[in-house]
């Protein structure tokens, strides 16, 4: 039986080697294979020319793939962090999966605060003030400040600041309707994961989530927003655990 494919979609405004801790963690054990994704415009991945849809992002996130060699969708396991889980989700219902992972994700009326606050009048100080260095800080302990800072340098320009705002831009209610629902009918083997301290989607919106899914949820003890960067042991089982030929026994 050959192994399984993962491909693993990271979070805002970060990059793919958000997930290096974590298959580090998983060490000889990790059989499968990775494929960690660059979205449009992070980790030196093109950015998107146009408007920054949710489209846009699925439709350069299946290039990716595709340049990768990455199997087809009923093939493929989906694993997204926070805006790339919102992706990973939108992703399986386009073209199918093996399975979903959701690690800190909302995938409901969250996201239109995001897309609120890059009205005109509120873009300055929730995304040039409030985005790029602050919210990284923002997603992980004191202690582990300097060393995820050192990961992630953000460049602090005002055209990174209106990078994350148009992804906000992008995000259309229309395609958040009925978002869980469909997903819990699609008939995906489902896994959640959350960081017990997350301030970003915190742990109540993870077990409600979790609930109206049906299924099952790890929590983090002491893990904020970055936990699977902080905490990367901790949440190898939740990422490839359950899926045959995954980790080695």
């Amino acid at each position: 039986m050959p192994a399984p494919t993962f491909a693993l979609l990271h979070g805002l405004p970060f990059h793919s080697g958000l997930w290096a801790p974590l298959c580090a963690a998983a060490g000889p054990r990790l059989r499968a294979r990775v494929v960690a994704v660059n979205l449009p415009g992070y980790g030196g991945a093109p950015a998107l020319r146009g408007p920054a849809t949710l489209q846009a992002h699925l439709d350069a996130i299946e290039a990716a793939l595709a340049a990768a060699g990455a199997p087809a969708g009923p093939d493929l396991h989906l694993v997204g962090h926070e805006f790339g889980g919102l992706l990973a989700a939108l992703l399986a219902l386009r073209r199918g999966a093996a399975s979903l992972g959701l690690l800190s994700t909302s995938l409901g009326p969250a996201w239109l605060l995001a897309r609120l606050a890059a009205a005109p009048l509120l873009h300055r100080p929730f995304y040039r003030w409030r985005g790029g260095a602050l919210y990284r800080d923002h997603s992980v302990a004191l202690v582990d400040r300097a060393r995820v800072a050192a990961a992630f340098p953000l460049p602090g320009t005002v055209a990174f600041a209106d990078q994350m705002r148009a992804a906000g831009q992008g995000i259309s209610a229309r395609a958040l309707w009925g978002l869980e629902a469909r997903l819990a009918a699609a008939g995906l083997p489902l896994r959640l994961a959350w960081g017990a301290d997350d301030q970003t989607f915190p742990l109540r919106q993870g077990a409600r989530l979790a609930r109206r899914l049906g299924a099952p949820l790890t929590v983090v003890p002491g893990a904020r927003h970055l936990g699977l960067f902080t905490h990367p042991e901790a949440f190898v089982g939740a990422v490839f655990g359950g899926v045959e030929g995954a980790l080695a026994r």
